[in-house]
């Protein structure tokens, strides 16, 4: 780790069955979700997956996993206890990244995903270990609008207020900022512990559509409703709710909210024309699968598509069948998780199906 300061590590122990490796995704999936290392979740996962499977599959020896966390990243260390079986290198005259080979996949993607990777040999373990630093965050733009002229920019107050109102995990009010005070008129301490929709004003119909208590538990929603004041009017606002948790676990919604004319201030811009048949202000279902950046060549898509798969379905294993040319075979362009990379590249005709896939090894 060099001078890199350790400030948290996990560790788990996988036995030696097919089914480990899926537990060694969610084991460490969840533990880089604690830390708040979402940025290098799915790399981190693919990788252990990769390592994992070398271990308990490949060299059929429990998997220790060690998860080491940074100011800068995270260090995941997977050892298994056949150190006598050596792990093929560039170095040895060996093509670790060739589909034939059982144990070079994994090494192949450290070298392609992680910031540094390495192998270190001892008498009772081997490691196999990468680092996964955090990507920087330079400050910058990442949307502009045109210069527009005044008549044209949307109208506010002369001071805008944005109330911030957090909501804990039952939906009792759990702050309330001074703006949110101004806006409904009650001051923090009469709302507090008191819940939402005791004020909220929703306008969907129960039963039809997302109420209050389903969009408070979303991971984000954006849209309109009211707020029933002190003086009994209802105050109608644009909101952005985002489901937020702390450094002990606890989940909370915050919610920031505007008068209802005054939406631009909190409302998501608009990337692309909106179809009046459906809103495509969502975002595109296929880059939230694949994750970004997706790979720029189509075998480092196909590889990633079915790494994401089977992560998203917890299985052991996952394949992608693409038709030929001449559309008469299904080609197998990708997999994971199988005890060999061997069959990548096989065909099977396509009124086969995937049923006698087996077949062709």
């Amino acid at each position: 780790m060099g001078s890199a300061v350790i400030t948290a590590r996990a560790a788990a122990t996988f036995d030696p069955v097919g089914r480990s490796v899926a537990t060694a995704r969610a084991f460490v999936r969840d533990t880089l979700q604690g830390w708040g290392y979402t940025d290098v979740v799915d790399d981190a996962v693919v990788l252990t997956s990769e390592l994992v499977t070398n271990a308990v599959v490949h060299a059929g020896t429990a998997a220790d996993v060690l998860c080491l966390r940074t100011e800068d990243g995270v260090r995941v260390e997977v050892s298994d206890h056949y150190p006598e079986r050596e792990i093929p290198l560039q170095s040895s005259g060996l093509d670790f990244g060739s589909p034939d080979r059982e144990g070079g996949r994994g090494l192949l993607l450290c070298a392609a995903l992680a910031s540094r990777w390495g192998v270190e040999y001892t008498p009772e373990h081997k490691h196999v270990w990468f680092q996964l630093d955090l990507p920087e965050r330079p400050v910058g733009i990442r949307s502009a609008g045109p210069v527009l002229p005044t008549a044209l920019l949307p109208v506010a107050d002369e001071r805008v207020r944005v109330a911030v109102v957090q909501i804990d995990g039952s939906g009792a009010i759990a702050s309330w900022n001074d703006d949110a005070a101004f806006l409904f008129g009650y001051a923090a301490d009469q709302v507090a512990g008191k819940q939402l929709t005791d004020f909220a004003a929703w306008p969907h119909t129960p039963g039809t559509s997302t109420g209050i208590a389903d969009a408070l538990r979303l991971s984000r929603w954006e849209g309109s409703y009211g707020i029933r004041g002190a003086d009994g009017r209802v105050i109608p606002v644009y909101a952005s709710h985002l489901r937020v948790r702390d450094t002990q676990g606890e989940p909370s919604t915050v919610c920031l909210l505007v008068r209802d004319h005054e939406r631009a201030v909190l409302q998501t811009p608009v990337r692309a024309p909106v179809d009046s048949a459906n809103d495509s202000r969502t975002a595109d279902p296929f880059e939230v699968f694949i994750g970004s950046p997706a790979p720029d060549d189509l075998d480092g898509l196909l590889q990633r598509t079915v790494e994401r798969a089977r992560d998203m379905l917890d299985a052991d294993a996952a394949f992608l069948l693409l038709a030929t040319d001449d559309e008469t075979e299904l080609e197998v362009r990708a997999t994971t998780g199988l005890p060999s990379a061997r069959q990548r590249f096989a065909r099977v005709p396509v009124e086969a199906g995937t049923n006698r896939y087996s077949s062709a090894r």
